[in-house]
């Protein structure tokens, strides 16, 4: 199961195997740089809600800076989520892939 992200999202309120995340899109250029101190990182949580996302159950986190680097690489989780899976941050101009198993 994939889905498209661009905001923060709760994709599952219980455990699920998340596979992959693709980056599709990022701000580059010097228009970027004028949203990557503000913007919170890319953030995915094993959680059931946004408001029970926390540092303690962090899956993965990227600044904005680290995924215009990124735009058309996978990266490879393979993890088990016990809780669910929230997308609890994307900065501005962000656009994924969540890839579900």
């Amino acid at each position: 199961m994939s889905f498209q992200v661009n905001k923060p999202v709760v994709l599952a309120q219980a455990g699920v195997a998340l596979r992959t995340v693709t980056i599709n899109a990022a701000p580059s250029g010097p228009g970027a740089a004028l949203v990557t101190n503000t913007a919170a990182p890319l953030t995915l949580n094993d959680a059931a809600s946004i408001a029970t996302a926390a540092t303690g159950n962090l899956i993965w986190s990227a600044p904005l800076s680290a995924l215009t680097g990124m735009v058309g690489q996978t990266v490879q989780l393979q993890t088990p989520t016990s809780n669910g899976l929230t997308i609890s941050a994307v900065p501005p101009g962000v656009g994924i892939t969540v890839d579900l198993g």
